[in-house]
């Protein structure tokens, strides 16, 4: 939090590196609230950093991911924190539905998705590739994630001529353009394949043996430890 790297730039769309972060180029128009100023302030970000000193100061961080989604960020992460890692054509649900028996239904070929975190990686495990469409808090930056770094989707882009991001529109014919680019399209196929691979990683990692499995076993163990100890 004390790098300010989007104090650098002089436009939204103006791409700046993450200090510490290997190649990983974002915008401002990337982030959203309180990290899209320079000087944030405000409960918001008062809260972001209660939130850090309780991370800082904890045993140990439970993620709701996996290592080979992201090996590079977890290696760095526990290399410099030094925290231990262990109709008859469509239809239309109103309310909830269970959004992982959808996503593994064989007719589904792509996820139209705001990038929630937990819907991504809904998508990997089902191996459903993205369409993504973010809208707010850290959305920009998973689908930025889904298309830049593990190359599993297409994105949904306003229009350049609309102004700021936040108040720019999105048409409906480059939605269609793009989905259909995503289930016939050679870039739709690619991110598929892509997602089809991922899907294999992800059922590996729960498995007994698996990283995931592996990882929370090592930190209920030092946990365990710690507290037999009087730690």
């Amino acid at each position: 939090m004390t790098h300010k790297p989007q104090a650098l730039v002089s436009s939204p769309t103006e791409p700046f590196l993450v200090p510490g972060l290997p190649d990983l180029r974002i915008t401002i128009a990337d982030l959203g609230p309180p990290f899209d100023v320079p000087e944030p302030a405000g409960p918001h970000w008062d809260f972001v950093c209660e939130s850090c000193s309780s991370m800082y100061s904890s045993r140990g961080i439970i993620a709701n991911s996996f290592s080979e989604l992201e090996s590079v960020y977890i290696d760095l992460w526990n290399r410099d924190f030094d925290i231990k890692t262990f109709g008859d054509r469509g239809k239309v649900v109103e309310g909830f539905i269970n959004q992982l028996g959808v996503l593994g239904h064989k007719s589904v070929k792509g996820f139209f998705t705001h990038c929630g975190w937990n819907s991504v990686l809904e998508s990997i495990t089902m191996g459903v590739p993205i369409l993504a469409f973010p809208m707010a808090a850290e959305q920009k930056l998973n689908a930025k994630f889904v298309v830049d770094v593990i190359h599993m989707g297409l994105r949904v882009w306003p229009k350049e001529d609309a102004g700021k991001e936040s108040d720019g529109l999105v048409v409906s014919g480059d939605v269609q353009a793009l989905a259909r680019e995503l289930i016939f399209g050679e870039e739709g196929r690619r991110a598929a394949a892509r997602a089809s691979e991922l899907s294999v990683s992800s059922r590996k990692t729960m498995e007994v043996g698996g990283s995931s499995y592996e990882n929370l076993a090592k930190m209920v163990q030092e946990v365990s430890e710690t507290n037999a100890n009087g730690g």
